[in-house]
């Protein structure tokens, strides 16, 4: 059975904080991180939450491409306990309400019954 996909992650480094979101990701975002780190995206994500360091240094070197930074990814280094790694949680979105129809503002009036 396959595992549930996780969409949303908080990642924190230092300073340094990105919303990664699979949902944003297209082909050549998973090809960029295919070729550079041999993950594909639900791979970064697991090795991420299991504190796999292939899986952390690719998060970080894919989040800094992204923002523009052409980084080596052989030179991302950092103490793994210095990033933070959340799952976002999807809030929950409250039903939109529903305007009073005609009949019930018809019927809410004086009732002489």
């Amino acid at each position: 059975m396959a595992k549930p996909i996780m969409k949303d992650m908080r990642v924190t480094l230092g300073d340094e904080q990105w919303i990664f979101r699979l949902s944003e990701l297209d082909l050549l975002d998973a090809f960029a991180l295919k070729s550079t780190a041999r993950l594909t995206p639900q791979q970064l994500l697991d090795g991420a939450m299991e504190l796999d360091p292939a899986a952390l240094q690719a998060l970080i070197w894919f989040l800094r491409f992204k923002d523009g930074n052409k980084q080596d990814i052989a030179t991302i280094n950092f103490r793994i306990f210095d990033l933070d790694v959340e799952p976002v949680k999807e809030e929950a979105t409250p039903p939109p309400l529903d305007p009073p129809s005609e009949d019930s503002e018809s019927q809410g009036g004086d009732s002489d019954a």
